[in-house]
């Protein structure tokens, strides 16, 4: 259930459906390598910076255990659902795409957090200039070899 108020803030309610599952907080990390020169403001910076992976934290204090919760992860999407009696709903879009094959899951009893941890797909490879550069275009300047002066002369005369 949502309220505008002022017209520039929304204020978001708990749903008043006691049926209704709870969305629990979470927080998505980026790990990776980290160069400086990536966050620089310079013209020959690289501001498309890619992290190795996703780290998502997500807090479920109502629960002690994952036995039965869903955990569905694709190319661009986390999914979590958990039934009754504490029951929580998740639908995530991931900045990145990941290897969902390649992630791991794991939950901390004692802080009650399920940290997933996806590799991120690499980028797609640029078109190397090489590769790209239109074919050589005929010269329009001609080549003339001359082979000695005794040649130059009877080619002048």
């Amino acid at each position: 259930v949502r309220d505008k108020v002022k017209g520039l803030i929304e204020e978001v309610r708990p749903s008043d459906d006691p049926d209704a599952p709870r969305t629990p907080l979470y927080r998505i990390l980026h790990r990776g390598q980290f160069d400086m020169q990536d966050h620089m403001h310079a013209r020959h910076s690289n501001r498309a910076s890619r992290p190795a992976e996703l780290v998502l934290r997500i807090e479920l204090p109502l629960l002690t255990g994952v036995a039965n919760v869903d955990l569905d992860i694709s190319r661009q999407r986390l999914e979590l659902r958990s039934p009754d009696p504490h029951r929580y709903a998740l639908d995530v879009a991931l900045p990145f795409p990941v290897r969902d094959a390649d992630g791991t899951a794991k939950f901390d009893k004692a802080k009650r957090v399920l940290v997933v941890t996806l590799p991120v797909e690499p980028a797609a490879a640029a078109p190397s200039l090489i590769e790209s550069a239109a074919p050589p275009q005929p010269s329009m300047v001609q080549e003339v070899a001359v082979a000695d002066a005794a040649d130059a002369a009877a080619a002048a005369g």
